[in-house]
């Protein structure tokens, strides 16, 4: 039974230490990637679009 349980503890000991060997985040990460562009985009053209029909006197649809 002793036996068992330092196995297991070696075993757990062993696997913690291997996660922590995973790489660290890129150095240098892109500030916006492309679909968050798109994204903007897309929000300020439909802003553009509301802003107009606004100035005309028609009711945003």
């Amino acid at each position: 039974m002793k036996n068992k349980k330092l196995w297991i503890t070696g075993a757990l000991l062993l696997l913690s230490l291997w996660t922590w060997a995973q790489p660290g985040p890129p150095a240098d990460p892109t500030p916006l990637p492309g679909i968050a562009w798109l994204i903007a985009a897309g929000a300020a053209l439909g802003g553009k679009k509301w802003w107009d029909k606004r100035k005309e006197g028609q009711p945003p649809a």
